[in-house]
């Protein structure tokens, strides 16, 4: 991934900001993002819980697994007895701390979009972080986006 080698470089010059670090989410649909966004962390949580199943797939019920390919040959050959107990996972609440914006790292996923969230080493990322993470991700697209290429900036 080109933004992987790009903060590389920038750790090896000794411009990445110290204490930083970032959280990069890619949405379910990974092949055909509609670009880029640097966000805000969110205060978004969802309660995960376990429910019993007769299914014997695995439930697919949030965006970290959602794109994991499931090949229905190595299915046919799970081997379970009538002993056997079979749970899959399911989202039982949502809260959110805080009002969410349109810029914060869960909506923009929700949305389709790569997130890019810059993070504190013990806390929130410092503000003065954020405008240097979009110009450096802006220089990221400039140096290695090509025509059709789905690593785009998005707008706003």
């Amino acid at each position: 991934m080109p933004l992987i080698n790009a903060i590389v470089t920038e750790i090896k010059n000794g411009t990445y900001p110290q204490g930083s670090f970032l959280n990069v989410d890619v949405p379910t649909d990974a092949a055909h993002p509609k670009g880029y966004k640097i966000t805000k962390q969110g205060t978004y949580m969802a309660r995960i819980s376990w429910e019993q199943t007769v299914y014997k797939k695995p439930a697919v019920e949030s965006y970290q697994t959602a794109n994991m390919d499931v090949d229905g040959e190595k299915d046919s050959e799970l081997v379970t007895s009538e002993n056997d107990l079979l749970f899959k996972r399911v989202i039982v609440g949502r809260s959110s701390n805080g009002v969410e914006g349109e810029e914060t790292d869960h909506n923009s996923l929700v949305d389709g979009y790569i997130t890019v969230t810059p993070l504190g080493a013990l806390s929130r990322t410092e503000p003065d972080a954020i405008p240097y993470f979009k110009a450096c991700v802006s220089r990221l697209v400039d140096n290695f986006s090509s025509p059709g290429s789905s690593f785009s900036r998005s707008r706003g």
